[in-house]
């Protein structure tokens, strides 16, 4: 039976190594089921599920191997690493303690002590991080991974984890940096072709960089879900938040215009107009010209020609921006009369320039999530993770969206009627689509083989409803400035 077992492991460790986690899965269930009491099984079963990235499976099957045998180092090793990825941050410290008691020779012992002990957030600390990392563990965490390096000053993985572990510690001490530049260094060195090296290097750049970087590791590799995720992650921010901007730039806008036609401007509303027209014009300025200036040339091409929504959007974006702001401008600053036609006229022209950017929005979330469905972005463990976890990204937009309506409809409902109360109703019915917009959205990640589920149909119905509400709104503002109503 030994030799059967050896026979099994070896072909496990073999379809590992040539990144074929499923199959040596399968392999590996089937002979636990005929030995269960065997510890190389369990250990390695459970390196099958971390390849898998089920880290619940995976912690699973090592702590059946250490209930065999207490001391097995390559069963507690992958229990660590199962409970840093699932943050269990206390239990992982104590495990690592074990880990390195018991093998305090072995690089990986001290790399993942290091890990356990380190606090990887560059946010300011709270009282309850403090106790969980101590300010005492960031020289103890540099030394453990001094010592790691010590022992495998040839691993260019191990390498490239203590670069990033060493650039996480330099938020507390920046004087771990210079360690974190040369032990990422010696990693390129050593394996510049290695996945894994090349993506912790596009961790330390700049998010432009870093898009360029996965999409070069993605054309070695183009399996590498983590490729993928940046790349896909990098071009829609590059072309979302922009659009966001600039509709939310519109909504203010549009409301303040209502107000202040209906007599009900104040130093308030002005000052809270002028800082929301000021910061969303320094933000296109400074950060979005730049965003689009550094971003990957050739790589903004291939999405707008596979993807024909994102160069429409990007160009009525600028044109609504502009238009927005010039016409935020006028009103603000008293150009024009608080009543009569040319306020009617600048108000309809903002509402319409709304209701196209908040298409343009709706059309950018819904095409993202279709893109990366069609394009095998969320299959597998690992991806199902980051499915529900944009999942719940687009449910808490749509409860905000919901809450941003009810605010826009209590101050609409307020305040004065005014040549532009058409167009204030169409800030919340515009919201109130979003809301369903972002529902579709998710169930777009929830359907299983791409199925509709009956859920998405009906979201997607109100989603048109309340858009068709916004535009007859919209409507009857261009009739009232053309004096038709």
């Amino acid at each position: 039976m030994s030799d059967a077992v050896d026979v099994v492991v070896e072909r496990a460790d073999a379809l590992l190594g040539f990144g074929r986690p499923d199959e040596a899965r399968t392999v590996l269930t089937a002979a636990v089921a005929g030995a269960p009491d065997d510890v190389r099984l369990w250990a390695m079963l459970a390196r099958a599920e971390r390849a898998r990235h089920d880290h619940a499976a995976s912690r699973v099957a090592a702590e059946r191997a250490l209930a065999i045998d207490p001391e097995h180092a390559g069963a507690m090793w992958t229990r660590l690493n199962a409970l840093l990825d699932t943050n269990e941050r206390l239990e992982a410290k104590r495990a690592a303690d074990r880990l390195l008691d018991r093998s305090p020779d072995w690089a990986q012992a001290h790399l993942l002590w290091a890990f356990a002990h380190t606090r990887w957030s560059r946010a300011k600390r709270t009282i309850t991080e403090e106790q969980i990392w101590p300010l005492a563990d960031v020289p103890r965490a540099a030394a453990a991974l001094d010592r790691a390096l010590e022992l495998a000053p040839h691993d260019a993985v191990l390498l490239a984890d203590a670069a990033g572990c060493y650039r996480a510690l330099s938020w507390t001490d920046e004087t771990y940096r210079p360690q974190a530049t040369a032990a990422l260094d010696r990693a390129l060195e050593l394996d510049p072709n290695n996945e894994w090296v090349m993506l912790a290097a596009g961790s330390a750049m700049h998010a432009p960089g870093r898009v360029a970087n996965a999409a070069q590791v993605l054309a070695q590799h183009p399996t590498s879900w983590e490729a993928l995720r940046r790349v896909d992650h990098g071009v829609w921010n590059l072309v979302s938040i922009p659009v966001a901007i600039v509709t939310w730039l519109l909504l203010a806008s549009v409301l303040g215009a209502h107000v202040a036609a209906g007599g009900g401007a104040n130093v308030v509303t002005k000052v809270l107009g002028w800082a929301v027209t000021g910061i969303v014009a320094l933000w296109v300025l400074v950060a979005e010209v730049n965003s689009f200036v550094t971003f990957p040339r050739g790589l903004l091409r291939r999405t707008a020609r596979r993807i024909p929504l994102v160069p429409v959007v990007l160009v009525l974006t600028a044109v609504t921006w502009i238009a927005g702001t010039g016409i935020a401008v006028v009103l603000l600053a008293g150009i024009v009369p608080p009543d009569g036609d040319a306020v009617a006229a600048l108000v309809a022209a903002l509402a319409v320039a709304l209701l196209l950017e908040s298409a343009a929005r709706s059309g950018v979330t819904i095409a993202r999530r279709r893109t990366q469905v069609r394009s095998g972005l969320w299959t597998g463990p690992v991806a199902d993770r980051g499915r529900r976890r944009e999942d719940d990204s687009d449910r808490t937009g749509a409860l905000l969206s919901g809450l941003a309506a009810l605010a826009a409809w209590l101050l609409v409902a307020l305040s004065a009627p005014s040549v532009g109360s058409w167009a204030a109703w169409s800030v919340p019915l515009l919201l109130a689509a979003r809301v369903f917009v972002f529902r579709f959205s998710a169930e777009l990640l929830r359907a299983a083989g791409g199925r509709r589920r009956p859920r998405a149909v009906v979201d997607a119905v109100l989603a048109g409803v309340f858009a068709a509400a916004a535009v007859g709104a919209v409507g009857m503002q261009v009739a009232t400035a053309l004096g038709v109503v």
